[in-house]
């Protein structure tokens, strides 16, 4: 069994096991945030309308999940309390 040094990263890895794991996490979570960036090729108008329904999920569902932490121990210390 024969190590190969990465000379992008430094790890040390087994080549018959395939690329270096580290470099290849990397570049695979690159792509994924590409994807999930806004389409650079989308009209300007889909583009105002995607952000600002992204904007308006996240101004209405950090709240809601908030309280919903709270209702659920203001719950539970209630039921706690009885018991």
């Amino acid at each position: 069994m024969k190590m190969k040094f990465c000379k992008v990263c430094g790890t040390i890895y087994d080549p018959s096991a395939g690329p270096c794991p580290k470099c290849t996490e990397r570049e695979l979570m690159e792509q994924e945030a590409e994807r999930q960036a806004y389409d650079e090729t989308m009209n300007p108008e889909a583009q105002k309308k995607a952000r600002k329904r992204d904007w308006i999920q996240l101004v209405i569902g950090v709240p809601a999940m908030i309280g919903l932490f709270y209702l659920v121990f203001y719950l539970a210390k209630l039921f706690m309390d009885k018991a």
